[in-house]
């Protein structure tokens, strides 16, 4: 995979935010009297931070490209 095409930025990202989620969500499960819901709560926010990142990332590089 070349350094500066997409797919690498945005395994870069991937792995950044797995580390991200782990080091959120895991001591939450270690805990027993956590609601469900806030697992559901704090992933869709993750994955909303994710999105919006990579998206984010795409056009100012692609605005500096011009």
């Amino acid at each position: 995979m070349k350094k500066g095409t997409f797919l690498y930025r945005f395994f870069i990202l991937l792995i950044a935010f797995i580390v991200l989620s782990a080091a959120v969500l895991l001591p939450l499960a270690a805990a027993k009297d956590v609601e469900p819901l806030v697992f559901w709560i704090i992933g869709g926010a993750l994955l909303l931070i994710f999105i919006v990142t990579v998206v984010v990332n795409e056009i100012i590089r692609r605005k500096r490209k011009k």
